[in-house]
This record gives structure tokens, sequence and C-alpha cells, in this order.
């Protein structure tokens, strides 16, 4: 996935305000990802809450793991997740977004 590529969104449970989540990044530079929290009904229409960035460097040959936990804002409705390289290029793989602890939500 070269460039910035948007992703599907996922609606937040009712009462979740933890997820876990990650990916995969071969490349060269840094691979970053962003999860956008938005509040209101529908789609990422709404008003944007805050967001958070995971930002994995790569040597060009070994599969970085960038991953840990975020905590919505109140009222958080929607996650959208965008992905993209910030210096150079590279590949994404095995993206993960989890409101479990409990399997799926490591690698």
């Amino acid at each position: 996935m070269p460039g910035r590529t948007p992703s599907p969104i996922a609606e937040r449970h009712p009462g979740v305000k933890t997820f876990s989540f990650g990916y995969r990044f071969k490349g060269t530079g840094s691979g970053s990802c962003n999860l956008f929290f938005y509040g209101g009904s529908g789609s990422c229409n709404g008003t944007q809450l805050g967001s958070e960035t995971f930002l994995g460097e790569a040597s060009g040959t070994v599969w970085v793991q960038p991953a840990g936990s975020v905590t919505s804002p109140a009222n958080t409705t929607h996650v959208y997740v965008v992905c993209s390289g910030v210096i150079g290029g590279g590949n994404y793989d095995q993206f993960f977004l989890s409101t479990s602890s409990k399997g799926g939500g490591s690698f």
C-alpha cells in the first residue's frame, strides 16, 4: 500500500474505550498508521474527537511490528485508520484492531 490508503471504518461498541492496534511494515524510512476517532451518527462525517499515531522505523529488509493500545475520547462512535509511508515507501501487512486484550490483539 504505497502512499496514503484509506481503510474501512470500525464502529465502536458501546462502553468499550480501549483499542489494541498494530501492523507490520517493511520498507525504507517510516511506516505510519493513524487512528482518527469520530463522534456522531453515520460514517466518519461527524466531529473528529482525537487521533493517535503508530510509527514504525524500517531498514528495508526486516518487518517491524508497531503495536500498542489507545483509549478513545468520550463519545467516540467510529474509528478511521489511515496508513502511509512517512519517508520512503514500503509494504504493510497483518493489521489488527481489537477492543479485547484476549486473542487477536497482538502478533
